[in-house]
């Protein structure tokens, strides 16, 4: 009966219900993300019967969330076909939210400030331009922001063919000052960041994005990639592709987003930033 459920940071109990037209549930079963320890069946429904499968999928209980990073659990209503076969009829996910540090930037003296991080010494310079959201002013006053915005520079000229033509980029960074050190629904940053627990996507604010890319001067912001780092470890990324619609000129912009995914060092943050702003 619902999409998505959304626990606060401290836990609770989750009852997951649905409806079913099936007029045997023996074919019937539950699966779910496997490993998690921060969330589970609650003891008096450690082992679902008939009865439970009518109308109640299961209790869920989530344990505290002391981590600032919101994370989701998944669960499939499937359709047992054999043994090792089954078809999934409906998902539900269980999102809890993460815990706030409490902390507000006071500080945006650095906000909008240019930093050349790659000159090109080859051809006119093909213009990239990272930034960052949901990192407070002390993220960027103890040098976090400048840390993450060179790892993303390495990142994206990892892979080929990027990698050998490298010369021929100019990489600009602009600071991006949030109020909140995290992204969110919960929280206030530069680009209104967002992840989608139901999928990879990532809402947020365009057209902030192109007010930062054009914060650099001398560059065509129509024809740049932008880079959006996000201050989480969540494992999403999505690029937003424009087209030519509103001038009569090519457009080669675009906008990859993408957290710091695991850790700064992760293979899986490298990885995934090669995927969306090189490989889209």
């Amino acid at each position: 009966n619902q999409k998505e459920y959304i626990v606060e940071a401290e836990g609770g109990t989750v009852e997951l219900t649905f409806v079913t037209s099936f007029s045997s549930f023996d074919n019937l079963t539950v699966a779910y993300s496997s490993g998690l320890s921060w969330i589970g069946w609650a003891e008096d429904n450690s082992r679902m019967t008939r009865a439970e499968y009518k109308g109640t999928m299961a209790a869920l209980t989530v344990q505290p969330n002391t981590d600032t990073n919101s994370r989701t659990a998944i669960y499939v209503i499937a359709q047992l076909i054999s043994d090792d076969e089954w078809i999934g009829l409906d998902t539900a996910y269980v999102t809890q939210k993460g815990v706030s540090s409490g902390y507000e930037s006071t500080d945006y003296s650095q906000d909008g400030k240019i930093a050349v991080m790659q000159q090109a010494s080859l051809g006119k310079g093909i213009p990239v331009v990272l930034m960052g959201d949901g990192f407070a002013d002390r993220d960027i006053a103890d040098g976090t922001y400048q840390a993450v915005m060179e790892k993303a520079v390495e990142n994206l000229f990892s892979e080929e063919p990027v990698k050998s033509l490298r010369d021929y980029f100019t990489v600009y960074c602009v600071t991006a000052v949030s109020k909140h050190d995290n992204v969110g629904e919960d929280y206030s940053t530069v680009f209104s960041c967002v992840p989608d627990p139901q999928s990879s996507n990532i809402e947020a604010d365009a057209d902030m994005v192109m007010n930062y890319v054009r914060k650099v001067d001398n560059i065509d912001s129509l024809n740049t990639l932008a880079v959006v780092i996000l201050n989480t470890n969540i494992h999403k990324g999505v690029t937003y592709l424009y087209s030519n619609t509103k001038v009569n000129k090519p457009i080669q912009y675009a906008v990859a987003f993408c957290p710091v995914i695991e850790s700064l060092e992760s293979e899986m943050f490298r990885t995934v930033l090669v995927h969306e702003a090189i490989g889209h």
